[in-house]
């Protein structure tokens, strides 16, 4: 099942895929377009439950709710690592590198946020450049700034 809602804490369309047995498989993002369709009953609680993770801010346990199955270990622990960045603060691709144990590893984490298959929910955008440029986001550098300027506000 997959379906596209409008998201307007963030301002943007949402566009999820879910698995048979009810896990978020993938998560997009995109810019609102107007012929975005309404949810249906039985997606509004998925949507409810990604704005809550969040707004709120997601542990390892929730790993449960998403079908990671294609990611690699390394990414695993990249994104383990990640979730711990607060709402509103960045951490460079080095840092993040450093943080997971393996300091000679940015370029590695590029590649670990590139394939992240539920950005927003594992805050890839918050991962920029050592010089603080924002650097690449599979969504468009737009759509990366206006998430950090909405965290920080």
């Amino acid at each position: 099942m997959e379906f596209k809602a409008f998201w307007e804490e963030i301002g943007l369309d949402v566009h999820i895929e879910v698995t048979p047995g009810n896990k978020i498989s993938k998560v997009e993002l995109s810019f609102p377009n107007p012929n975005t369709p309404s949810l249906s009953a039985k997606e509004m609680p998925l949507l409810d439950h990604l704005r809550h993770l969040y707004l709120s801010g997601i542990e390892a346990s929730d790993f449960d709710y998403f079908d990671l199955s294609g990611i690699s270990s390394f990414q695993k622990t990249i994104y383990l690592e990640l979730i711990q960045i607060p709402r509103g603060t960045t951490i460079s691709y080095g840092n993040l590198a450093k943080k997971a144990g393996k300091p000679k590893a940015s370029r590695a984490v590029g590649t670990a946020m590139a394939k992240n298959p539920i950005p927003l929910i594992i805050p890839c955008h918050r991962v920029v450049r050592h010089n603080g440029d924002i650097g690449h986001y599979a969504f468009g550098q737009e759509i990366k700034q206006r998430l950090l300027d909405l965290e920080e506000s």
